[in-house]
């Protein structure tokens, strides 16, 4: 999708949805429901990231886009007084990347 790539901005995602739907939505009405695809992470894996963290080099590559990326981190990585930058070493991100897994390039790249 466009979204996950950088190729559209938020505005333009929230005015192609709101043709799309033929409803006058608003910004956060489109969020929200755009968020409520996504889960938790459950505490368990929050502290095996923060452990494996101590010994190796953890990085997180993700497809996913700003919307969902800025709710994750504020609800899934602001764990017990941590930040996101406390769970990985490097972020690579699939909208600030302008490459999607699982093409090669995207891995590459990170290698």
């Amino acid at each position: 999708m466009k979204i996950e790539v950088g190729s559209i901005t938020i505005p333009e995602f929230h005015d192609s949805l709101r043709q799309l739907s033929g409803h006058p939505l608003t910004d956060e009405e489109i969020d929200a429901a755009w968020i409520a695809m996504l889960g938790d992470i459950p505490a368990y894996k929050l502290e095996l990231i923060l452990a494996l963290c101590k010994q190796y080099n953890v990085l997180l590559l993700s497809n996913t886009n700003a919307i969902h990326w800025e709710w994750s981190v504020k609800n899934c990585f602001s764990y017990k007084g941590h930040t996101v930058s406390d769970f990985f070493n490097k972020i690579y991100l699939s909208y600030e990347l302008h490459m999607l897994k699982p093409n090669d390039d995207i891995y590459k790249y990170v290698l």
